[in-house]
């Protein structure tokens, strides 16, 4: 990399985290997450506004399938189904979890209403189901993602909060057992649903941590 480069690199990474600094966010520990940061005056926030959720596969998760099984190939159309349905599945359980946990769910910006967009990246299924006769997928967790949830004030656009999780979504068994396109939507709307919980759960009670004299 030739010093010109170098320059702009670090000008764009400067500026990349003056941006981050300039959102006021404070991370708190958190049982439930890997990581939350939360912002002063989050708790004022008693209404959402609820974006559709996005899903996306890991971008090496075809190929990885491909170079391991024997038989039937994954194609491009199982990634846009497992992104398609994992963001309906999330869809089902964002506002549930935020009004079971006292937030009013609203449909337009406003004054003290608190705009969230969740995600699920990176998402990672064990042991897709190819469909082919005499074909048997089986694994002891469905999967892996990597989850998101961004909320900003719905009118000025100001962070308000971000968190981070990755979750495995796990069988009730504990040990191999058979894999279907069904049993793996089961097992990841599962962990979906927990996330979703943990989220609102953590939102609501969080605290920012004093500022340091």
């Amino acid at each position: 990399m030739d010093r010109r480069n170098v320059m702009v690199f670090s000008s764009l990474m400067f500026l990349a985290a003056a941006a981050f600094a300039q959102d006021a966010l404070q991370a708190v520990k958190s049982k439930q997450l890997d990581q939350l940061q939360v912002a002063p005056g989050l708790s004022a926030y008693k209404k959402v506004l609820i974006d559709p959720s996005k899903a996306e596969v890991h971008p090496g998760w075809m190929r990885s399938m491909n170079d391991g099984l024997g038989g039937p190939k994954v194609k491009r159309a199982d990634v846009d189904r497992i992104a398609k349905e994992s963001a309906k599945g999330l869809d089902m359980f964002v506002a549930p979890a935020f009004k079971a946990n006292g937030y009013e769910i609203v449909t337009a910006p406003g004054p003290g209403v608190m705009r969230i967009a969740a995600s699920a990246n990176e998402i990672y299924v064990n042991a897709p189901d190819t469909n082919q006769p005499g074909v048997m997928s089986a694994t002891e967790d469905a999967g892996t993602a990597r989850m998101r949830l961004v909320a900003t004030d719905s009118v000025s656009g100001k962070p308000l909060a971000r968190t981070e999780h990755k979750l495995t979504a796990s069988g009730a068994t504990g040990s191999p057992t058979r894999a279907t396109n069904v049993s793996n939507r089961f097992w990841f709307g599962n962990a979906f649903e927990r996330w979703a919980v943990n989220v609102a759960k953590e939102l609501q009670a969080a605290t920012p941590p004093a500022p340091k004299s």
